[in-house]
């Protein structure tokens, strides 16, 4: 299996150097100069790691489009021809972007996240929609 590496911001010798190391450990690196490139590419194609130039990873810090980073529940995914991620908020299916809005992606994420388990509208409730009193049929 080949190892996809993404690197951001390195200069062209630190670069160079690196990838004659990593070529030799089955991993395939590849380079963005700009984080806003990295972003394309991670939208488009799997990365096993992640490379930053310190200084890229300072300046995306401020404008960091994730609103909660640390409370991603788990790394993008595949299920038959469903792709999900849930740290982006993106969904596609056979390659297309589907929008979704909010509780259309949480639903979507848990039934992805809990396949071929019979879940209870009370699980939905408070799982996938964060309700705190649960589901009330009365």
């Amino acid at each position: 299996m080949e190892y996809r590496v993404l690197a951001i911001g390195l200069t062209d010798d630190l670069f160079s150097g690196l990838q004659s190391s990593l070529s030799s450990n089955n991993l395939c690196l590849t380079p963005s100069p700009t984080v806003r490139d990295a972003n394309h590419l991670l939208e488009s194609q799997i990365f096993h790691l992640l490379i930053v130039d310190l200084a890229y990873l300072r300046r995306y810090t401020e404008y960091n489009h994730y609103r909660m980073p640390g409370t991603a529940i788990s790394a993008a995914f595949q299920v038959e021809d469903i792709f999900i991620d849930p740290a982006r908020h993106i969904v596609r299916v056979l390659g297309q972007a589907v929008s979704l809005r909010p509780c259309e992606f949480s639903l979507l994420l848990f039934f992805m996240q809990n396949p071929n388990i019979v879940l209870t509208s009370e699980q939905i409730c408070e799982h996938a929609w964060r309700m705190k009193e649960g589901y009330n049929r009365g």
